[in-house]
């Protein structure tokens, strides 16, 4: 079984960023060279940057640092966010060749985490595992040997056949995770579906920011009941 501090980073992952993925979807397109454009509510368009997972070492996530103000994060990206709200900002992004969103949150005013949730969609399902071990040798190349480096089955029903391991991962059958601990900076990268949809994202979490972070989750969880 996985670690608890392990099920806590993925629940934070997916109820955070999966929030935003319908805004990501569909603020997108491609120009006729090629090149990928926002789409804006009043009509107008500009170019998405891109961007590789071959960062310098300075920054913690994209060009910031953890502990930023909202402000002071929106300085280090060209453009405006296509969402933004009290507690977060969504960039539409692309990160080796993958359309993706790229997602800052902020807890108690600082930033606290961050990630990519990609939006690419696949016909073959098996196209999602392709595009997780792509960007995983990328983070390997980066940050070498994963900490964590996870496949689990929850059902056995396809895992006979490599050929229909994309179906398994659609139905939560099969999910993926690989981790990596940096100084002051958890990775987690993440394959798992549920309902026939799929989800690939990565997380980079401030280590120092971890308790903040987590007491936010547990208000967030009791302002529900």
């Amino acid at each position: 079984m996985l670690k608890r501090s392990y099920l806590f980073i993925i629940a934070i992952a997916f109820t955070v960023l999966l929030a935003v993925m319908p805004a990501i979807a569909e603020q997108q397109a491609t120009a006729e060279d090629g090149r990928k454009v926002l789409l804006k509510d009043d009509g107008t368009w500009t170019y998405v940057e891109e961007q590789h997972v071959v960062a310098t070492e300075n920054p913690d996530f994209r060009n910031a640092s953890w502990g930023m103000s909202m402000q002071q994060v929106m300085a280090t990206e060209a453009g405006e966010p296509a969402s933004k709200d009290g507690t977060s900002l969504v960039y539409l992004v692309t990160v080796a060749s993958l359309s993706c969103g790229a997602v800052y949150t902020f807890v108690d005013g600082k930033l606290a985490y961050g990630g990519y949730v990609f939006s690419v969609q696949h016909s073959n399902r098996n196209g999602y595992i392709d595009d997780y071990e792509k960007i995983k040798g990328l983070l390997s190349q980066k940050y070498g040997t994963p900490a964590m480096d996870r496949t689990v089955w929850l059902n056995d029903l396809y895992k006979d056949d490599k050929d229909d391991w994309g179906m398994a991962i659609a139905v939560g059958h099969l999910t993926y995770y690989t981790s990596w601990n940096l100084p002051h900076t958890t990775v987690l990268q993440a394959l798992k579906g549920d309902n026939y949809e799929i989800t690939h994202l990565i997380r980079y979490s401030s280590t120092e920011l971890a308790e903040a972070t987590e007491a936010a989750d547990r208000k967030n969880n009791l302002e529900g009941l």
